[in-house]
């Protein structure tokens, strides 16, 4: 009784894996990431967010949802991710069009970036009052996007850090995504394995708490998704190789490489095939 019992969960523990979603599978909508077009600033400056988004199940669409933007409550720390303690939070709205954004629609899987900008102002007294330390490694302001779609509550928020005293950082470059040493030309097959190119990682000065400074290089992180099939690694690293396990392409597809440079970096390169 014991050996039957044993065998059944067996059973039913190899096939579980099935029955969940595959995180680097394209399909119902989801904010992939914030896009700023600078990670890092100075007090006072303006920086551009636009959202990264997927919808390929949505078939296109109007999405209408909430940002709001206050200084970072201390989410490294353990802190809530919200803005209900700045009273001087700053409250706005935010559409996605499925159909019309420029970089979405039907041609693109409805997968891109969302047109609209959100034009965020970092407070010019953010690092009034602050340690050396604290102006070197930089001081956050969040923005947090929050979408209601299909009943499901979908957030998403991007920390601009104000820096003094060192180089701001730039968004990492994907370069290419390859397959076999070239550029993709045709959606991946079964066992292809594809791989992201990418200018080289940036260096920086950090303050330890001891306050001895050191040179660091951000680490990279690439975060694949493909409109169909699976991956054997949704995330890899620069140079890293992952392994398209099929199926077989269905309409307009797509791959896609997200890279993320561990400081608020981001940028993405896509490949779209009919």
């Amino acid at each position: 009784m014991k050996l039957i019992f044993f065998l059944i969960l067996l059973s039913l523990l190899s096939c579980s894996d099935d029955t969940f979603r595959k995180v680097e599978t394209l399909g119902s909508f989801r904010i992939l990431g914030v896009v700023a077009d600078k990670p890092e600033v100075s007090p006072g400056d303006t920086v551009s967010l636009q959202l990264y988004v997927t919808d390929v199940d949505g078939g296109g669409r109007t999405i209408t949802g909430s940002v709001v933007s206050c200084i970072d409550p201390g989410i490294a720390y353990g802190a809530t991710v919200s803005c209900d303690n700045d009273p001087a939070t700053v409250s706005g709205s935010y559409t996605i069009n499925t159909i019309t954004d420029t970089d979405l629609g039907s041609s693109h899987a409805y997968t891109g970036a969302a047109q609209e900008v959100e034009a965020i102002t970092i407070p010019g007294t953010l690092l009034t009052g602050r340690s050396n330390r604290e102006r070197i490694n930089g001081v956050g302001y969040i923005t947090i996007f929050t979408f209601v779609v299909d009943g499901k509550t979908h957030k998403a928020f991007k920390t601009i850090k104000a820096v003094s005293g060192r180089a701001l950082n730039n968004n990492p470059t994907l370069t290419d995504i390859q397959s076999d040493g070239v550029s993709l030309t045709a959606f991946p097959a079964k066992n292809d394995k594809i791989v992201a190119l990418a200018d080289p990682a940036e260096s920086y000065s950090y303050v330890n708490i001891d306050n001895s400074t050191e040179t660091k290089t951000e680490a990279q992180q690439i975060a694949w998704y493909v409109s169909s099939g699976k991956l054997s690694k949704p995330k890899t690293n620069v140079n890293e190789s992952t392994e398209y396990l099929g199926d077989a392409k269905v309409g307009t597809s797509v791959v896609l490489g997200l890279i993320r440079d561990e400081r608020g970096g981001f940028n993405y390169l896509r490949f779209v095939f009919p």
